[in-house]
């Protein structure tokens, strides 16, 4: 019994169900496009460390 409320809750809160949504805010995907463009890009390099 607990083990099914405990992934009825885990999906209804995936599913933004749990409370109700603000017309005003922005779209999750617009949050993430907006916060991808505001974080710096890491340098990846295969030399790093190495002297």
């Amino acid at each position: 019994m607990i083990d099914h409320l405990d992934q009825a809750i885990l999906a209804k809160a995936f599913q933004g169900e749990l409370v109700s949504q603000d017309s005003n805010e922005e779209p999750a995907s617009t949050l993430l496009e907006r916060i991808k463009a505001e974080t710096p890009v890491a340098e990846t390099s295969s030399h790093k460390g190495v002297r």
